[in-house]
């Protein structure tokens, strides 16, 4: 890797760590100020405008990304085109938008907080697109400093406002001023240093060349939002902004713990699939195999230990959200299955296999939508947290079953080690809860169980120095690696 690329990669991977981190405090802040009914009804207002803005983005970043790196002399032309249409489709994307909101029987309270929602998805989807640019021209520096410009003007606004007013519009408002605030930064950088200027127009050549990208592209953008966002309209609508809130609590945990560990690591190892796809196709196998494997030796004692601790956490970090300790044991064990669908879906798209992957998120995604609506009266927050499960296994069965029926020579479980890390996580979870149960605080429970795991890792001859070395080596060799930018305002 270049060392320009290295530098990049390293700066943006810890600013999104820090950024991360940030964000969990902040949304800890602001689920204990709000209480259940209030964090509800915050988390329902940025999941339902969520819901439009990928109907103003439909892929046109990543569209925006590959057609800059291809061709950066044209990338005012394309930026210009892609906001021309991100006006059209914003418009009209708004327009039902508010719609919606007006028509809907909501209380007053929750309409309003979707109306100044509504800054945010614009702000963000306008940002997309100068990230997409930075991206292209393999410069992540300034991503780097808008993420945390973002999470640093959340907190500031956020906590202050609140303090002062106790009122959950500060909290959107808060969102907002951060959103505008790395969109200022992007925009005067943009133009700063590229003479990048933020106008509307529709170059033929650019929007021909979006045109025949941007359908694929939709599908699966528009898929994998709405998959990650129904639960949360579907569980307001019929149980409650209090559910919901509920519901947030361990969301924001598993998503936390997603993104950063499994989400780091696809980004890592897309690349070098990708790579090897083209050059290397023996190297595949060892890939995938590895991929699970390390990705196993995280996941598998996060579900194990994170399952065994739910109560303790609840009642030391959220003790007013007592009813969420059942649906963080349930999403806890969905880790695994979360966390292994990343290298399964990053080898599909690497060998151009991408509407296997749509198609997958698709049926997850229906599912998930029927389930909750059938569920959710009866049950409530527990179906969700059960479907969220479900669906998670779901889909890592339907990706793996399409890497072994269509990529079978690479397909090797076996070498992940995989029974071996789960009688270690077992073992792990077994001494935690006995700890416990001798009135031992969590915090050193976890400790004893971390150093419980790590013991039968090593006796059980679960990895070794070599295995690990091999793998770094392979990973950070390969040009290029970056992280996926997320909507910071999300679970």
């Amino acid at each position: 890797m270049a060392p320009s690329v290295t530098r990049n990669t390293t700066m943006f991977t810890v600013a999104l760590g820090i950024q991360k981190i940030l964000a969990f405090l902040f949304f800890w802040y602001v689920s204990h100020k709000l209480g259940p009914s209030g964090l509800g009804q915050y988390i329902f207002a940025l999941s339902f405008t969520t819901m439009f803005a990928v109907f103003m983005d439909i892929g046109m970043g990543t569209v925006l990304t590959r057609e800059v790196a291809r061709t950066p002399d044209k990338a005012q032309k394309l930026i210009s085109s892609a906001l021309g249409l991100k006006i059209i489709l914003g418009v009209v994307v708004l327009a039902i938008m508010v719609a919606v909101i007006v028509f809907s029987d909501r209380p007053l309270i929750l309409k309003q907080l979707m109306l100044l929602a509504g800054i945010i998805m614009v702000s963000d989807s306008i940002q997309i697109l100068l990230a997409s640019f930075f991206r292209g021209i393999q410069t992540l520096r300034h991503e780097s400093v808008s993420v945390l410009i973002f999470q640093f003007v959340e907190i500031a606004v956020g906590v202050i406002a609140l303090e002062i007013t106790g009122d959950v519009r500060w909290a959107i408002i808060s969102v907002a001023s951060a959103s505008v605030s790395a969109f200022i930064y992007f925009a005067l950088v943009a133009w700063k240093k590229h003479s990048i200027v933020l106008k509307p127009s529709f170059d033929r050549s650019a929007i021909k060349a979006f045109s025949k990208l941007l359908p694929a592209f939709a599908i699966a953008t528009i898929v994998v939002r709405m998959y990650a966002t129904t639960d949360v309209i579907i569980l307001e609508f019929l149980a409650g902004s209090a559910a919901v809130g509920v519901y947030a609590v361990p969301a924001k945990v598993v998503t936390a713990l997603q993104s950063l560990f499994a989400g780091s690591f696809a980004a890592a190892m897309y690349p070098a699939m990708s790579s090897a796809f083209e050059q290397q196709k023996e190297k595949l196998g060892s890939l995938l195999a590895s991929s699970f494997h390390y990705l196993s030796l995280l996941s598998f004692p996060m579900a194990a230990g994170l399952a065994t601790i739910s109560a303790a956490v609840i009642q030391t970090i959220w003790p007013e959200y007592q009813a969420a300790v059942l649906p963080l044991i349930l999403m806890s064990l969905a880790l695994p299955f979360v966390f292994l669908s990343f290298p399964t879906g990053s080898l599909l798209n690497a060998t151009n296999r991408q509407k296997k992957t749509t198609l997958n998120r698709i049926v997850a995604a229906v599912l998930s939508i029927a389930l909750n609506i059938i569920f959710i009266p009866l049950y409530g927050v527990l179906a969700a947290a059960s479907i969220f499960l479900f669906t998670s296994i779901i889909l890592f069965i339907l990706d793996s079953i399409n890497v072994h029926s269509e990529l079978a020579e690479v397909y090797i479980w076996g070498r992940s080690k995989g029974i071996r890390i789960l009688l270690a996580s077992i073992a792990m979870a077994g001494v935690t809860w006995w700890v416990q149960t001798k009135g031992i605080p969590v915090w050193a429970a976890v400790i004893v169980g971390m150093a419980t795991y790590t013991l039968f890792i090593a006796m059980l001859r679960a990895v070794t120095r070599q295995e690990l070395a091999d793998f770094i080596k392979t990973i950070v060799s390969k040009k290029g690696i970056k992280q996926p930018r997320e909507d910071t305002h999300q679970l």
